[in-house]
């Protein structure tokens, strides 16, 4: 599940492996923060070259799937992962940097990262 901007030789890199490679239309996924908020908002993303989306929520439109597995764009897979078409149940993965754990009243608190998540979209 990616952007239209996809260039055309890594679709075909990608489906010439075996995956299935889904567009979304991320414009009615974009974030509304709302007055002076907004704006400021939207340019601390623009500078960074990024926009503030929901495109994250676009996995759960994929209802012609048992499950979905979704993974950032950063992500590097080294080797097979078909055991996660088999999780029974929504699942993110862990926190990258469990050692540093924030405390809320002293108590630390586990943090899920979204860099992959494993989906029933229906």
């Amino acid at each position: 599940l990616t952007e239209p901007t996809l260039p055309s030789s890594v679709r075909a890199e990608l489906e010439m492996d075996g995956l299935k490679v889904r567009f979304f239309d991320r414009k009615p996924l974009k974030l509304r923060f709302g007055g002076d908020i907004d704006s400021r908002m939207t340019e601390w993303w623009r500078e960074r070259g990024l926009e503030p989306t929901a495109a994250a929520l676009a996995v759960f439109n994929l209802t012609e799937y048992d499950v979905a597995v979704m993974l950032d764009i950063d992500m590097l897979i080294i080797e097979p992962c078909d055991e996660l078409f088999s999780v029974p149940v929504y699942a993110q993965s862990h926190d990258p940097a469990p050692q540093v754990r924030p405390r809320v009243n002293g108590v630390e608190i586990d943090r899920l990262n979204s860099a992959a998540k494993v989906v029933q979209p229906d």
